[in-house]
């Protein structure tokens, strides 16, 4: 599902929800109430004139039955059409620059329009239903009150019926008039309702992707760094060939890993198997001599510190970012995780310094910038396990060696594995796993790596040549 459509549900499906609980069900209560005390004076005063005033109620009733279905069918259409409109602003608003870039404001206003239009050609499709059904009911009212009228007449005339009474009686029928109409009222307002019911509950009755199952083991609350990773596979849905395949690799407590490999060779997906945001569909893996099936995901993801690829950060201050899931942090052990980082200089600049507000997704921050602010957030946890995702793409190599000579002291307290392009982030880790279309394909320290003139080989030598030239220029 989209952003914007779950947007859609959470408000305006909620809204209509919220319509029925709160006013449907107080007009429920008040009709009821006026129909039992206007009914009940009505034929102490004349049966004849009560049952005939009542006479278009079953008719009320056919017509409500025939217009149920296909308000709830218009209704849902409306939402539908509301969540895709919410999920192209949302999508807009979120790539303005690259829409901006590539000069297409002009087509994405076109397209939002076009989009907006179907909006409200569904809405007016619902408002002619309703204005026919409240035109229908009207009109049914209003024959019985002819009917009563007339009827009541002869019946004075002939002296059954005082005059007084008749005009009491007219006051019970106008009492039971809203009623009467409050019915269709009513039934509109719950199709609607029960329209956007319908869309949350498809929602909220998904089954979590992953979740604690039966055999998790709930005794377990701590965890060493040691990794196992058991003839692991892992394919994504619908993909022509496995993202990783019989991966099997161990790491002791306190090691540095590091993987490698070109794009699209399963490297994310590796260490995303770890805190299980994905699930392996073969072979295990053991975190502390667990395997993590049976970790409760709590105490799982707990233990992890991860710096995501790509970088995202809330619309909060620096501050909140840093500290986000350590509920005791004060400004001492968060001034700590920025030095780590080296983004103290860069905080010093700031006008609120860790006060500041950085906006939505971190826009105020440059890529470094927001890179360094993640690798305060996952050191500041001092997890059992360091994840560091291409943490180091967006600094310049003399902040990432500072970076990298910062972090060694909590690298040595934890086990931590690090994807990298660049050799000279991971040339001092433990072991090496080089990958390719989801095999390991080397594996050993830098040194090792490099005498034996495969893959990682090639890699440091362009790497190494690239250097070379920018030393030139």
């Amino acid at each position: 599902n989209k952003t914007g459509d779950l947007m859609a549900r959470a408000t305006n499906d909620l809204r209509a929800m919220r319509r029925l609980t709160g006013f449907g069900l107080m007009q429920a209560f008040t009709t009821v109430v006026m129909f039992a005390f206007a009914l009940h004076f009505m034929l102490q005063i004349s049966v004849p004139l009560t049952l005939l005033s009542l006479a278009p109620l079953p008719f009320v009733i056919i017509v409500m039955y025939s217009f149920i279905g296909k308000i709830h069918k218009l209704f849902n259409f409306i939402q539908e059409q509301f969540s895709t409109l919410t999920a192209k602003a949302q999508e807009n608003f979120s790539g303005i620059r690259v829409i901006k870039s590539y000069v297409r404001e002009d087509w994405e206003i076109d397209a939002f329009k076009k989009e907006n239009v179907e909006y409200i050609n569904r809405n007016i499709s619902l408002a002619q239903v309703d204005a026919f059904l409240d035109a229908t009911l009207d009109f049914l009212l209003g024959l019985s009150a002819i009917a009563v009228i007339w009827y009541g007449g002869r019946l004075v005339i002939h002296g059954k019926l005082s005059l007084g009474e008749l005009v009491a009686l007219f006051s019970y029928i106008a009492m039971l008039a809203w009623p009467m109409a409050a019915i269709g009222y009513l039934i509109n307002m719950w199709q609607k309702a029960f329209a956007a019911a319908q869309r949350i509950l498809n929602i909220m009755s998904q089954p979590a992707d992953i979740a604690d199952t039966a055999i998790t083991d709930h005794s377990i609350a701590h965890l060493d760094g040691a990794i196992e990773f058991d003839h692991v596979t892992f394919r994504y849905p619908d993909a022509p060939r496995p993202a990783l395949q019989d991966i099997t690799f161990s790491v002791q407590q306190g090691q540095t890993i590091a993987v490698v490999g070109a794009t699209g060779a399963g490297k994310s997906t590796l260490i995303h198997l770890l805190p299980r945001l994905i699930e392996a569909n073969a072979g295990s893996i053991r975190i502390g001599g667990y395997d993590i099936r049976t970790i409760p995901l709590q105490v799982l993801r707990g233990h992890i510190g991860i710096v995501q690829q790509e970088s995202f950060l809330f619309s909060d201050t620096l501050a909140g970012n840093i500290a986000f899931g350590v509920a005791d942090a004060d400004k001492d052990i968060i001034s700590n995780a920025v030095e780590i980082s080296q983004l103290k200089l860069d905080i010093d600049q700031f006008p609120d310094g860790l006060d500041t507000i950085i906006g939505e997704r971190g826009i105020t921050l440059s890529g470094g910038q927001k890179q360094r602010a993640s690798i305060s957030r996952a050191v500041i946890r001092k997890p059992t396990l360091l994840i560091l995702d291409d943490a180091l793409s967006a600094v310049d190599t003399y902040t990432e060696e500072e970076i990298l000579n910062q972090i060694r002291p909590v690298m040595q307290e934890c086990t931590t594995i690090i994807v990298a392009h660049r050799i000279s982030t991971i040339r001092d880790a433990d072991i090496i796993l080089v990958l390719d279309n989801g095999k390991i394909i080397e594996r050993g320290t830098h040194e090792e790596l490099v005498q034996r003139r495969g893959t990682y080989h090639k890699m440091f030598e362009r790497q190494r040549l690239e250097e070379h030239f920018k030393q030139l220029d």
